[in-house]
C-alpha cells in the first residue's frame, strides 16, 4: 500500500450512492424516515420499481399502542395475536 502513488480523497456519497437512501430509511424518528414509497424512488432503486406490481397496502394500525393495559392483559393479548400466525 505505501508504494501506491497517493490518491486523491473521494467523496463517499458519490462513491457510494445508496448511502443517502440508507441514511433516509435508518432515521429513527418515524416522521423523518422515508417511506416505503419514497423509499422506491429514491435514484438507487428506482430502475426495479414497477407501481403496477407492487399494490399498495392498508396503513399500519398503531391504535393499539394509545391502550392502559395491565402487564397480564398485555401479555395475554401478544399470545393470541402470535396464536394467530401459527
Amino acid at each position: 500500500v505505501r508504494g501506491l502513488p497517493p490518491q486523491k480523497k473521494k467523496n463517499f456519497k458519490e462513491a457510494f450512492p445508496v448511502i443517502d437512501l440508507l441514511e433516509g430509511m435508518l432515521l429513527l424518528d418515524p416522521e423523518a424516515r422515508l417511506t416505503a414509497k419514497q423509499g422506491l424512488s429514491h435514484p438507487y432503486v428506482a430502475e426495479y420499481h414497477d407501481p403496477d406490481c407492487e399494490p399498495d397496502s392498508e396503513p399500519y394500525d398503531d391504535s393499539f399502542e394509545s391502550l392502559e393495559l395491565a402487564i397480564g392483559e398485555w401479555k395475554s393479548k401478544c399470545r393470541c395475536y402470535v396464536g394467530e400466525w401459527r
